[in-house]
């Protein structure tokens, strides 16, 4: 076993308690690069994970970033806590039943090897069950929280992109400072190395932990920029694409997957009209 497909089986079986097995891998793309002054290396994988009891698959359903979280235990006759499963982003899966899943690994060079980081990835076919949409009630403070991080963000986007002829990381190759080599967008146009993107913007950003939205209990702040950081420190979804830069300034760039809130390119912050 493969040291990627090995960090990707142990990261499905932590997270859903040995509930969900991953039994395909396939490295489709590889790439290596440098990023101030660390040596990385991006794989991009496709394969299939199976569902070993029956349960509640917490994902964000098709073309959705994948999590691995599962909750055992056969659906319930009661409709209101089937409601609230179906609120925190489940769906009904069956033992047996299978996904196909497609992402990217990240790895650092370090003095023992490559260290591979939490996979960014996507289901790409539907289980038995279609998923349903993560919907209900938010907290307006968390709300109002995260539209605040996201201003912060956006007006980042706009101070590095003034610093490098425009353009926004995905943009602007490694040896500019940006992560143009490490783009890996989803069928959705959202970037499954978010993270990194995020992390060459460390000095337009006054702390990472803006990253994570209050509502998000999945991932955790990351309390300084020193040890760099993972998918698992951040919340928020980042577009990438050459039409993704200012003169395109309604497109979408950041997502908030919990509130729905967006940060187009001109740096506004945008929410759902229902909030309005």
């Amino acid at each position: 076993m493969g040291d990627a497909e090995k960090a990707l089986r142990g990261q499905i079986e932590s997270a859903s308690g040995r509930q969900i097995a991953l039994v395909s891998f396939r490295k489709t793309d590889g790439q290596q690069f440098e990023l101030a002054g660390v040596k990385g290396y991006k794989l991009d994988f496709e394969g299939e994970i199976k569902f070993l009891t029956d349960g509640t698959w917490l994902s964000g359903g098709l073309g959705m970033p994948t999590s691995y979280e599962f909750k055992p235990g056969k659906t319930s006759g009661d409709v209101f806590q089937n409601l609230r499963d179906n609120i925190q982003g489940g769906q009904s899966v069956s033992s047996g039943s299978s996904v196909k899943i497609s992402g990217s690994l990240t790895a650092e060079k370090t003095e023992n090897g490559w260290k591979f980081h939490p996979a960014e990835g996507h289901a790409v076919s539907k289980p038995t069950s279609g998923p349903s949409v993560r919907t209900g009630p938010v907290s307006k403070k968390e709300s109002i929280a995260c539209v605040n991080n996201l201003k912060q963000i956006g007006l980042a986007l706009r101070e590095w992109g003034m610093d490098h002829d425009g353009d926004y990381p995905f943009n602007a190759a490694t040896s500019r400072g940006g992560t143009k080599e490490i783009c890996s967008p989803g069928s959705d146009g959202f970037d499954r190395n978010a993270f990194v993107h995020f992390m060459v913007m460390s000095n337009k950003l006054a702390t990472p932990k803006i990253l994570v939205c209050p509502a998000d209990s999945s991932k955790h702040p990351a309390s300084t920029w020193n040890k760099g950081l993972q998918a698992d420190n951040v919340s928020y979804q980042m577009r990438s694409g050459a039409d993704i830069n200012e003169t395109h300034p309604e497109e979408v760039v950041v997502r908030c997957p919990i509130h729905g809130h967006v940060v187009e390119c001109d740096g506004s912050v945008q929410s759902p009209k229902q909030e309005h």
